[in-house]
């Protein structure tokens, strides 16, 4: 099998593919690759693992990726199917703040947050202005309110 032994991401890491072997599960086979992830000055960062594996039982296969998380980036290796003349093609991801996603999220829960600490919002509807709900009693009257089950906030018409 063939491999192009090392691929740098520019400043960041340095990924050097270290072997390929062979592993079986309860029910499953699996094509393990091994690479090492170091700085570009040389000290080690980690090792990942993505495996390619088979299922006998149904004749199906699945990827197992590999994931690395360096602060707010991750780093993914999966690899593809392997080829007729032996080669395995390797994917390499590497993703740039995605954490931040996360981040993101916490900021639309806040503002939701605030959003309902809204005093008008207090009792289940809206504060209307006084002048408002005078408007609304002259249109509909309050025994018509009654009548029919009108709660409506109405304005003045111009004519």
């Amino acid at each position: 099998m063939s491999f192009n032994r090392a691929r740098v991401l520019e400043g960041i890491a340095l990924i050097v593919f270290a072997s390929l072997f062979n592993r079986s599960g309860p029910n499953y086979r699996e094509v393990v690759g091994r690479f090492t992830v170091r700085r570009t000055n040389g000290d080690l960062l980690g090792v990942m693992e993505p495996s390619r594996r088979t299922f006998p039982a149904r004749n199906m296969a699945t990827t197992e990726a590999a994931l690395m998380r360096r602060g707010m980036s991750q780093i993914y290796l999966s690899l593809g199917d392997p080829a007729a003349d032996g080669t395995v093609p390797v994917r390499l991801y590497f993703k740039p703040l995605v954490l931040l996603i996360w981040l993101g999220a916490l900021i639309m829960f806040v503002g939701g947050g605030l959003s309902l600490s809204d005093r008008r919002l207090r009792g289940g509807r809206a504060e209307t202005n006084p002048s408002e709900r005078r408007h609304a009693e002259l249109a509909c009257p309050s025994n018509a309110r009654a009548q029919f089950g009108i709660d409506l906030a109405l304005k003045k018409s111009s004519a």
